[in-house]
């Protein structure tokens, strides 16, 4: 084999290693994009106005880690009571860990049994409606 068949197989084996990568690249997509940015530009409005809702003082709910009995407890203020809702618990660190339930309605105070669940840092979305008026509050609680 002389030097020409070797520069002319490398360019070859080179174009080829590029093509691989460009056709790699197309296949995964950059992840920029968002597939439906209208209709979640709509309902992160709807978030805001939610959380808006919920910060105005005596309106929200105060999330607190129970020592004595090991549990979560939520405390809604007397006048905004859920008629409706859920607290959605999520685990940063592992999705598998999360956790959705239903609020109690009409009920000032409510408990999470944390049995079996680990410690650690624990995100809390409390949703719920009151007379017709969504709220929601999210909190980061570290269960000891």
């Amino acid at each position: 084999m002389n030097w020409g068949k070797g520069i002319i197989i490398a360019m070859l084996l080179f174009m080829g290693f590029i093509a691989f990568l460009i056709s790699m690249m197309l296949q995964n997509g950059d992840g920029l994009e968002e597939q439906a940015y209208y209709e979640k530009g709509n309902r992160y409005d709807e978030k805001l106005d939610k959380l808006n809702n919920a910060a105005v003082p005596g309106k929200g709910v105060q999330i607190s880690w129970d020592a004595g009995r090991n549990m979560v407890r939520l405390v809604f203020s007397e006048e905004n009571k859920p008629d409706s809702g859920r607290l959605n618990v999520l685990r940063p660190s592992n999705v598998k860990n999360d956790f959705m339930l239903k609020l109690i309605p009409s009920l000032d105070t409510q408990f999470v049994s944390w049995e079996g669940k680990q410690r650690g840092l624990w995100k809390f979305q409390c949703d719920w409606t009151r007379k017709g008026k969504a709220y929601l509050h999210e909190q980061e609680l570290l269960v000891p």
